[in-house]
């Protein structure tokens, strides 16, 4: 694992201008210029991803933000308990915990089911989802679907619906299935962004930046943007830099940066 991703965006101010450089670990330079009149050097650094075999791992604080669980809840969530397995462990380590895009999708499973039951059942029911699967399979790849009430949760399996918990693997009913990816809010009143596009002008897309949110239409990822703003840039100044990336995008990603620091100040 090794942060190929990360960055630095140096601004100078010499004489009568600014001076822009961005600077990645790959020697990628770009630089622009604006009007100004002081001298000021200020260096904004943001670390834009870890990167493992050319996936992008999530750290704790990001996969909370993207999946509705908190960070205590994905601590407790890769402890065993009581003869039970973890409900999920980090597919790219646990120390420290480095989310793949994959898990992100399952722990969004898991927190649209404790809406409806406790987190026992919950374990339960992924157990058993999981001791029917080959060897490896990675749990996001099912769909898992609380009951109202909670009573019971359903796998939708090959269009089978199959009863996980009060008679496992006998059909069920089919039950009216809300995708995981959309926004919702969980039993304890969070709101949690939807997974494709998780604030306005950002999407998410595994295939770009291993699925970091990222200006729309661009490569950009959200931390670049949101850094560029917080260091006292103006939306105008940050389409200098990036001419692509539109004032949506922009005021998005400080947006979405502020949720996952709120999200940091509450853990």
């Amino acid at each position: 694992m090794h942060g190929r991703g990360s960055a630095c965006v140096l601004r100078t101010r010499v004489g009568g201008g600014h001076r822009y450089a961005w600077i990645s670990a790959r020697l990628q330079c770009r630089v622009v210029t604006l009007e100004a009149s002081r001298v000021e050097l200020s260096v904004v650094c943001t670390i834009l991803s870890l990167e493992r075999g050319g996936s992008v791992a999530y750290p704790a604080r990001l996969a909370a933000a993207l999946s509705g669980a908190t960070e205590s809840q994905l601590r407790y969530w890769r402890q065993s308990r009581k003869g039970q397995p973890p409900l999920l462990v980090p597919e790219y380590g646990a120390r420290p915990a480095l989310y793949s895009y994959a898990d992100v999708v399952a722990l969004r499973t898991f927190a649209r089911m404790r809406e409806r039951m406790p987190l026992q059942k919950v374990r339960k029911s992924v157990a058993y989802v999981l001791g029917q699967l080959p060897e490896g399979s990675h749990i996001s790849a099912e769909t898992i679907r609380a009951l109202p009430g909670g009573k019971s949760a359903i796998w939708v399996k090959d269009d089978d619906y199959i009863d996980t918990l009060e008679q496992p693997g006998q059909a069920g009913f089919p039950e009216v299935m809300a995708s995981i990816f959309r926004r919702f809010t969980t039993f304890r009143g969070r709101e949690v962004p939807d997974l494709e596009h998780p604030a306005a002008g950002l999407v998410i897309d595994p295939a770009v930046r291993g699925g970091r949110p990222v200006a729309e239409g661009t490569r950009i990822t959200f931390d670049v943007l949101a850094a560029l703003r917080q260091d006292g840039l103006s939306v105008a100044d940050v389409q200098v830099l990036y001419p692509g990336v539109s004032k949506t995008s922009v005021e998005g990603a400080l947006e979405f940066a502020h949720r996952v620091e709120e999200l940091t100040q509450a853990a």
